[in-house]
C-alpha cells in the first residue's frame, strides 16, 4: 500500500513534470519566433515527453487508489535571449528534475515500497 508521504511526493513530481512540459513549450515558441523551426520542434518533442511522464505518475496514483492532485503550474521563466541559453537552461532544469526522481526512488527504498520503486526505475 502506498503511503501518504509517497502520494504527496508523486503529486509534487507530477507538478514538476507539467512545469517542465510548459517550460519546453515556451522554449519551442521562442525558438519558432527566432526562426529556428528545427529547435522549436525539438523542444515540442520534449514537451510531449514531459507530459507523458506526468500522465504516467498520474495513472500510477489512480492504480494505487490514490488521488492525483491537480495543481496550478506557475508560468515558466525563460533565461537569456538566444538558442544557446535555452539549451543551457534546459540542461540545468533536467538535472533538477532527475535529482527529484532520485529522491523519489530513495523514498520508495526507505519505505520498502517496491511498486513505487519499480516505477522510478
Amino acid at each position: 500500500m502506498i503511503s501518504g508521504k509517497m502520494i504527496e511526493a508523486i503529486n509534487s513530481q507530477i507538478d514538476k513534470e507539467k512545469y517542465s512540459a510548459f517550460l519546453y513549450m515556451a522554449m519551442s515558441a521562442k525558438a519558432e519566433g527566432l526562426g529556428y523551426a528545427g529547435v522549436a520542434n525539438w523542444f515540442m518533442v520534449q514537451y510531449h515527453e514531459e507530459m507523458f511522464h506526468a500522465m504516467k505518475f498520474y495513472r500510477y496514483l489512480l492504480e494505487q487508489d490514490a488521488a492525483p492532485a491537480i495543481e496550478r503550474i506557475e508560468k515558466p521563466q525563460l533565461k537569456g535571449e538566444g538558442v544557446l541559453s535555452m539549451f543551457e537552461q534546459a540542461l540545468e532544469h533536467e538535472k533538477t528534475v532527475t535529482a527529484a526522481i532520485h529522491n523519489l526512488a530513495a523514498l520508495a527504498e526507505a519505505e520498502n515500497d517496491h511498486a513505487s520503486g519499480n516505477l522510478f526505475q
